[in-house]
C-alpha cells in the first residue's frame, strides 16, 4: 500500500512538472526567448515561515526535478 501511494505522489508530481516545464518553453517560444537561465539557491526553502498547512505543501516541491526537465 506505501508503494501504491508513493508511485501516485511521484506521478502526480512528474505530471504537473513535466506540464509546467511545457508552459514555461511555450512561453519562451512564443515571446522569442532563446536563453533560460534558471537560479538556484540551496536555502531558499529552509526557515519559510508562510503558515503551517502551506510550508508542508511548499517545502515538499521538488524544484530541482523542474531545472533538470528544463
Amino acid at each position: 500500500r506505501q508503494k501504491a501511494l508513493a508511485r501516485k505522489r511521484n506521478n502526480r508530481i512528474n505530471d504537473y512538472m513535466n506540464k509546467t516545464a511545457r508552459k514555461v518553453i511555450d512561453y519562451c517560444i512564443n515571446h522569442d526567448i532563446g536563453t533560460l537561465i534558471v537560479g538556484y539557491n540551496k536555502t531558499f526553502q529552509k526557515d519559510s515561515n508562510i503558515g503551517k498547512r502551506n510550508n508542508q505543501t511548499f517545502v515538499n516541491i521538488p524544484y530541482g526535478k523542474l531545472r533538470d526537465k528544463l
